[in-house]
């Protein structure tokens, strides 16, 4: 598991040569986690976990992007880039959210 402090914006998950990048765009104080997950390109779907270890406030939620970014693996031919905007409450906070990555299998070992 990856985490990162809301001040710095940021999550990082290296995975097949993937990047996940978390960037929250109202903050709680607290930190941004993204489980770590290791598959196989052939089972087609990579899920990550995205939470928070602290609470927003009750009056203004915590929206993260999360987006994939290109690292030895490319979009388009190792997998489906795509980017998604999570929405945290005070009610919902401490419940993961999936983030799902489609992986294409191209059969290079």
């Amino acid at each position: 598991m990856h985490t990162s402090s809301f001040p710095l914006l940021r999550a990082l998950i290296a995975v097949l040569g993937l990047t996940l990048t978390g960037t929250a765009v109202s903050a709680p104080s607290g930190r941004l986690r993204i489980d770590d997950v290791t598959v196989d390109e052939g089972v087609g779907l990579a899920t990550f976990m995205v939470s928070l270890d602290a609470a927003p406030n009750a009056r203004r939620p915590a929206s993260v992007i999360v987006s994939t970014q290109d690292g030895s693996a490319l979009a388009g031919s190792d997998y489906g880039a795509r980017t998604e905007k999570l929405e945290f409450t005070n009610v919902n906070w401490s419940k993961p959210q999936a983030f799902q990555v489609e992986l294409i299998d191209d059969d290079v070992p």
